[in-house]
C-alpha cells in the first residue's frame, strides 16, 4: 500500500513536470516564428486526457518552408523532453 501511494505520487510530479514542459515549449514555439499557426488536437484538446496523455499539436508553415525542416527545428525547442507529437502541414 505505501509503495503504490509513493508509485502514484511520483507519477503525479511527472505530469505536472510534462505540462510544464509544454507551456515552456509552446511559449519558444511561439518566439521562434518557425509556424504561422499551431494547434493541440486530440485528448488534451477535447479534455478527455489521461494524465499520461502525450502532446498532439499540428504545426502549420506558409508553402515556401520545408516541414521536415520546421519539424526538426520545432523539435529542438524542447529543453527537456515530455511526450509530444506532431504534424506539420503548409499552406497551398
Amino acid at each position: 500500500m505505501h509503495i503504490r501511494k509513493e508509485f502514484v505520487a511520483l507519477i503525479g510530479r511527472r505530469v505536472s513536470e510534462y505540462e510544464k514542459r509544454f507551456r515552456e515549449f509552446v511559449e519558444e514555439l511561439c518566439r521562434s516564428g518557425l509556424a504561422e499557426e499551431f494547434y493541440l488536437v486530440s485528448s488534451r484538446a477535447r479534455g478527455d486526457n489521461i494524465p499520461s496523455s502525450d502532446f498532439d499539436i499540428v504545426i502549420v508553415v506558409d508553402d515556401d518552408r520545408d516541414p521536415i525542416d520546421v519539424a526538426t527545428k520545432a523539435r529542438l525547442l524542447r529543453r527537456e523532453s515530455f511526450p509530444l507529437d506532431m504534424l506539420n502541414c503548409n499552406y497551398f
